[in-house]
């Protein structure tokens, strides 16, 4: 990837290029902790990877002490703890989406350990549901939301920091180079809402586990969020 800039200074003062293979930066390659990875190798890896650190665990779980926030309360939503996978999961279903249905945990201290920066957890959706929003609010109160993909089988994830964008940050938060910080996580927030996902028709149904922490094997190593490849 990092390839593009020289290439395109060259074509520009004149040079000429023979193309092979194309197309031309198909599956773009990144270094990484001197090793060359696509974005698939990078998010496969970290999918990879089981908590370290369990922050929720829902064979334990009080669901009495998590709260359900909406546009609108009278839609009617169901939260349950079901067994699931060999595990217990959190179960949620809704007849209907107007703006947004979240449930939000109750207040977690210390939620990452040093050096741990990755949000891990299992999700899974239906034909419907396809996406699932993620929330992290810091202890200064500014808010980053990430976005995941759903399929109807269970699946993991690891989220690094750069997942999540800014909603609503702190104003001392909101330039450019700001992030959100897992040291200063204070609450978790998972659910549905039309500006973060894709929703298709009614009647809503996710399940969510094993929400955790864990280390980044990449260390503080990040990928561009999109890679462009130029047209010559």
């Amino acid at each position: 990837a990092s390839s593009v800039a020289a290439i395109e200074n060259y074509l520009k003062q004149g040079g000429d290029l023979l193309a092979l293979g194309l197309p031309a930066w198909d599956k773009p390659l990144f270094e990484v902790n001197g090793q060359w990875l696509s974005r698939a190798n990078f998010d496969e890896t970290l999918a990879s990877l089981r908590p370290e650190k369990v922050l929720v665990d829902f064979a334990s779980a009080d669901l009495s002490q998590w709260r359900r926030t909406s546009d609108n309360l009278v839609n009617q939503a169901r939260h349950e703890i079901v067994a699931d996978s060999g595990g217990r999961a959190l179960h949620v279903t809704m007849e209907k989406l107007t703006g947004w249905e979240t449930y939000q945990s109750p207040r977690l201290t210390n939620a990452f350990a040093v050096g741990q920066t990755l949000t891990c957890f299992r999700a899974r959706g239906t034909a419907h549901t396809k996406q699932l929003a993620l929330e992290w609010t810091e202890r200064d109160g500014s808010r980053w939301i990430a976005t995941v993909d759903l399929t109807r089988e269970w699946k993991s994830y690891a989220l690094p920091p750069e997942a999540f964008k800014a909603w609503q940050p702190s104003p001392s938060r909101a330039g450019k180079g700001n992030g959100f910080n897992p040291a200063n996580a204070a609450q978790f927030v998972v659910g549905l809402a039309h500006t973060h996902t894709a929703i298709e028709g009614v009647e809503l149904e996710y399940w969510f586990a094993d929400l955790g922490a864990a280390a980044n094997p990449f260390g503080d190593a990040k990928l561009p969020d999109e890679f462009s490849a130029p047209h010559l």
